[in-house]
């Protein structure tokens, strides 16, 4: 079982060395990954809450859910570790000139990217601390595994900031055009 204090202190090493991301969303569109930090922040809440109710009953039980709710925010924190590193070590995409073919975004001809390719939720996540520095609704159109794919900084929930991913509505080419 892992101390409260000491998953604690691994989290806030965790936000404070990978950064925070979370993401804002005015639509429906699920996001392209979740702020996986702000899923680690959330269990290790929930492992203090419970560590601290098993330390004011005494109670067996209350201790083993406090030592499942502690392996939880671990698992969460491992699991954005990863998430981080991964999009860390994945090159980032080539400047491309967005098709003129494509609809306006935000816009009908757009919806959103599901199921998501894994390099589309790669580049989503190299892409969070990018738009949020420009602030929530903030869009760049990037060709990603083939796709035009628009990325959105959308709030996902309370203090959540994630970033949304979309695809046209209909088939555009695929060629980004040749800037001479």
């Amino acid at each position: 079982m892992i101390s409260t204090n000491k998953l604690i202190a691994l989290l806030l090493l965790f936000m404070g060395g990978g950064g925070k991301s979370s993401s804002p969303s005015a639509s429906s569109a699920p996001a392209v990954p979740a702020d996986a930090s702000s899923a680690a922040a959330a269990a290790a809440a929930a492992a203090a809450a419970a560590a601290a109710k098993a330390r004011a009953t005494q109670n067996a039980a209350d201790a083993a859910a406090a030592s499942d709710a502690a392996d939880r925010a671990a698992a969460a924190l491992s699991k954005a570790s990863q998430a981080q590193s991964k999009a860390r070590s994945t090159p980032v995409a080539w400047p491309q000139a967005p098709s003129d073919q494509l609809p306006p975004f935000p816009g009908p001809g757009w919806r959103s990217a599901v199921p998501t390719p894994a390099a589309v939720a790669t580049r989503a996540q190299q892409l969070l601390p990018v738009l949020w520095s420009q602030g929530q609704g903030a869009h760049k159109i990037e060709l990603t595994a083939g796709s035009w794919t628009a990325y959105r900084a959308d709030q996902m929930g309370p203090g959540i900031r994630g970033v949304t991913a979309w695809v046209p509505r209909s088939q555009v080419s695929t060629s980004a055009p040749i800037n001479t």
